[in-house]
């Protein structure tokens, strides 16, 4: 709903969505897995890596944005907000029943 109110052009959403896949969903996979002893630094990472790729293409769809404008504020907020954001659903995760049944047999 927020893509339709917004009255950007649907590349601004394009860039947002992927800079949030990237900074979110891929380092919450790749912390999910067993060989991944401490999470935090691979949130870290994504998060910087995701910010990166905001600030890079947003400011090449946007024409009044340049590249590290106000990077003293998007980065360090941003990074803090990514990695409160996976130990949150980290922590949702923990108290949701696990259904067996429905795990495969691998």
């Amino acid at each position: 709903m927020s893509i339709l109110i917004s009255g950007a052009p649907f590349k601004v959403h394009v860039v947002d969505i992927s800079a949030l896949f990237i900074a979110f969903v891929i380092p919450g996979l790749i912390a999910s897995t067993k060989k991944a002893k401490r999470p935090i630094y691979i949130w870290l990472v994504g998060s910087i890596i995701g910010l990166l790729f905001w600030d890079v293409f947003s400011a090449y769809v946007i024409v009044k944005r340049e590249i590290f404008m106000g990077w003293y504020f998007v980065y360090p907020i941003g990074v803090t907000m990514l990695v409160l954001l996976q130990l949150l659903v980290k922590y949702i995760n923990s108290k949701i029943p696990y259904n067996k049944p429905l795990q495969g047999t691998c």
